[in-house]
């Protein structure tokens, strides 16, 4: 079984989790690895997630250009 590990461990595996993603999950039955640093990584694949849906939520919707169709009042554009 794996040793705890230090608090730089914990550091060390929130960046890896962040910085690669979901290619870190697969790295986590690794025996060599501390359990401090597998929570780490989970925590920055979470933290990666969720920055990447934040960043989905946050974009504008797409503005119709003028005169495109369904840009009317109704959803129609009549000329």
């Amino acid at each position: 079984m794996a040793e705890d590990g230090t608090q730089a461990d914990l550091v060390l595996g929130v960046v890896m989790g962040f910085v690669f993603g979901v290619i870190m999950f697969f790295w986590i039955w690794d025996r060599g690895i501390t359990r401090r640093q597998k929570v780490g990584i989970l925590f920055g694949i979470g933290f990666n997630l969720m920055m990447g849906m934040m960043r989905i939520q946050s974009r504008p919707y797409p503005v119709p250009e003028h005169g495109a169709v369904g840009s009317g009042k109704y959803g129609q554009h009549h000329p």
